[in-house]
């Protein structure tokens, strides 16, 4: 059995959409555990972790000097990294879905959360199965209750519409958590966080960013998927049975043009 713990970083923010987190075996699972709870009981000691009270240095970060703050993430990262958590993300440019998608379907369809849960879903199962995989996953995501509400109803037309050799590898359906209580969801927090930061740093035309983990992390196998204006015309002509007609050309964002 596999288990995939996903957060989300950024969805009702510009300038990009991000879920992400870590997929890998439960027996795995237990053992990175303990050792998140280690470093978490480290001096400075933390009772749960937050990327954003760390970058901040606020939350359970208040009163934590940078160098500790910075040591502290190289332990978490090493735990990722020394138990072969698989890494995996999908990140949806603010400005495609704003001039494609926003208000043009059903209120649980309106949102970018929507389009994100199902498509990280889709691309955990699509890297699974490209690489061999066929154990059952199941899934959990960090505690978004109006979100539950609203998309879980699709699960079972999402499981009707997957391919057969996808179908039986479908666990159980997604479970909604609360990352306070479950250390594998601020993995991945952490991961969510710094999809979003590299993506932000390039919307801007920013260099790079240099994680504050220094060079630790290396090893960790990560697959991303992110929406291009390609991508998103071809979702577009199936949901509406037409391709959208580009009426501008601006960068506005590295990724593609803007669409009207």
């Amino acid at each position: 059995m596999l288990k995939a713990y996903i957060d989300d970083s950024g969805v009702g923010q510009h300038p990009v959409y991000v879920l992400a987190g870590f997929v890998a075996s439960a027996r795995e699972w237990a053992p990175f555990s303990d050792a998140w709870d280690r470093v978490l009981w480290m001096s400075p000691r933390i009772r749960y972790f937050k990327m954003s009270e760390a970058m901040g240095l606020n939350g359970e970060f208040l009163g934590i000097s940078p160098e500790r703050r910075d040591e502290k993430l190289r332990l978490l990262v090493n735990a990722i990294e020394c138990h072969r958590l698989y890494g995996v993300s999908i990140a949806i440019p603010h400005f495609i879905f704003e001039n494609l998608f926003k208000g043009r379907l059903t209120k649980p369809m309106n949102s970018p959360y929507f389009y994100a849960f199902y498509g990280i879903i889709g691309h955990i199962f699509m890297i699974l199965s490209g690489r061999g995989v066929t154990d059952r996953l199941d899934l959990y995501f960090d505690k978004q209750v109006e979100h539950a509400d609203k998309i879980l109803p699709a699960w079972d037309h999402f499981v009707e519409l997957a391919p057969q050799h996808i179908r039986g590898m479908i666990g159980n359906p997604p479970n909604f958590l609360d990352d306070k209580d479950f250390v594998a969801l601020q993995a991945a927090d952490l991961h969510a966080w710094w999809t979003r930061h590299q993506y932000e740093a390039q919307s801007r035309g920013a260099p790079d960013p240099v994680p504050p983990w220094g060079d630790g992390g290396k090893k960790i196998e990560t697959a991303g998927f992110l929406w291009t204006p390609e991508f998103a015309e071809g979702l577009h002509e199936k949901l509406f049975g037409a391709r959208p007609v580009r009426v501008t050309w601006t960068f506005e964002y590295p990724w593609g043009p803007k669409f009207s």
